[in-house]
């Protein structure tokens, strides 16, 4: 499984999972940081698709968006 580890302002606000399945889960609890994800991420999406909406959150950095991806296991 893959998951987008996303911070504002240096700390965690939200983590983005790509499951085996190609279901994508978005977890947080800002509301404007979920409508933000929603509009990147689609809720079935290829790992390809998945790395290119990881890619655009880059154009947040200057609004302290940052992220990072991990590959875990799914259990």
């Amino acid at each position: 499984m893959f998951v987008t580890l996303v911070s504002t302002e240096k700390q965690l606000a939200a983590v983005v999972r790509l499951r085996y399945d190609s279901q994508v889960e978005i977890a947080t609890e800002q509301q404007t940081l979920s409508g933000l994800l929603s509009q990147i991420y689609r809720p079935v999406m290829t790992p390809m698709e998945f790395t290119l909406a990881n890619h655009q959150l880059n154009g947040y950095r200057a609004f302290g968006i940052t992220w990072e991806l991990m590959l875990t296991e799914e259990r």
